[in-house]
């Protein structure tokens, strides 16, 4: 049994709660509640669902194409100077295409990743172009204005200018070897 009003337990029969001394009527203690059965509920089978694939997301980076398209713009670049240089239209002419390859990989790479990536390849392969360019239309100028060769690089005996150069040298040495430097003074 229960005080009612400090709510303590009293022993069985007592009308005065010996914790704060309040007089109570007899309340019988309240029943143990009787052991519930626990059951474990039967698993649930579930309907067979068929899988669904995805495609992959593009990967983030490009796939690596962004590298690829970078490292074609900076080849472009040192190719169509050196090629041009060293090897005339032909030169220009490898430079011009590897700066195409550059400049589309580099789109491509903007396009699959947002314009996250592929700037480089851009940006160089669009230089490696425009300097082959100007190599190739500068080499095929110069070779239709010197006597109607086609240039093959400006080093060495391929180049019209070149020779002209030397040539020139040559007569020059030859003029100062003949002249009597005795009368000259």
């Amino acid at each position: 049994m229960f005080c009612e009003k400090c709510g303590s337990q009293i022993p069985e029969g007592t009308n005065v709660c010996p914790n704060c001394a309040a007089v109570n009527n007899p309340t019988p203690a309240p029943a143990p509640a009787p052991e519930q059965v626990y059951q474990q509920a039967a698993p649930q089978q579930q309907a067979y669902q068929q899988p669904v694939y995805q495609q992959a997301a593009p990967a983030a980076n490009g796939g690596g194409l962004g590298t690829i398209g970078t490292v074609c713009g900076i080849v472009s670049i040192v190719v169509s100077v050196l090629g041009g240089i060293l090897f005339g239209v032909i030169g220009a002419f490898i430079g011009v295409i590897l700066g195409v390859v550059g400049l589309v990989i580099g789109i491509n790479t903007k396009k699959q990743t947002g314009g996250a990536q592929g700037t480089g390849g851009f940006v160089c392969g669009l230089i490696g172009l425009i300097v082959g360019l100007i190599f190739a239309i500068g080499c095929a100028a110069c070779g239709g204005c010197s006597g109607g060769y086609g240039c093959y690089g400006c080093v060495g005996s391929s180049c019209k200018a070149q020779s002209d150069i030397n040539k020139a040298a040559s007569d020059l040495e030859d003029l100062f070897g003949s002249l009597d430097w005795d009368d000259l003074y």
